[in-house]
């Protein structure tokens, strides 16, 4: 009985087993909490709000993209040390790797460029800036094409300006 239970359990995780490539594109949408660094402007956490859209699977010549991931991320209120408060807004793209197995836990790494444009009610902060990400997360795919996501990323933009990121969200593939 426990053999048999065994390899049902095996059947079920296979068969409920996402491919990122049966879909040439997906949806993300995140809910994400925001940390800085030690040596920034900026204290406590924040929350954003993350759109990302994929397009997995592209093929060139000589070579193949895993996923091209293009990203708008929105902060509505951040506070300075000062007591002021400020707003983001990021687009950028990233470069995800799947690593793909046969259970429904598909874990990813990524890697991104982008434009971080900061506004300052009062207009004393108001720049925009180029920033690098990196991250690691976790699909748990539902189905083939919805899954539940987990993530944690790194933005770098200077040496002062430092972020810590955890998400949580879903993916839409179609």
């Amino acid at each position: 009985m426990k053999k048999l239970l065994l390899a049902t359990v095996a059947t079920l995780s296979i068969a409920t087993a996402a491919d990122h490539n049966l879909y040439p594109n997906s949806y993300y949408m995140f809910m994400s909490y925001n940390t800085f660094s030690a040596d920034s402007d900026l204290v406590g956490g924040s929350y954003s709000y993350d759109i990302r859209f994929n397009q997995n699977n592209i093929q060139f010549e000589n070579f193949s993209i895993d996923t091209l991931q293009y990203v708008m991320e929105y902060t509505p209120s951040a506070k300075y040390s000062s007591g002021e408060e400020t707003s983001f807004f990021k687009g950028g793209a990233n470069l995800l790797w799947y690593l793909d197995n046969p259970s429904p836990f598909t874990l990813y790494l990524l890697g991104g460029v982008g434009l971080k444009y900061t506004n300052n009610p009062k207009g004393v902060q108001t720049s925009m800036a180029p920033y690098t990400n990196v991250a690691a997360g976790l699909e748990y795919n539902i189905r083939n094409d919805i899954a539940i996501v987990g993530e944690k990323k790194f933005t770098y933009e200077s040496t002062s300006k430092k972020e810590y990121t955890t998400s949580l969200g879903f993916r839409y593939s179609f």
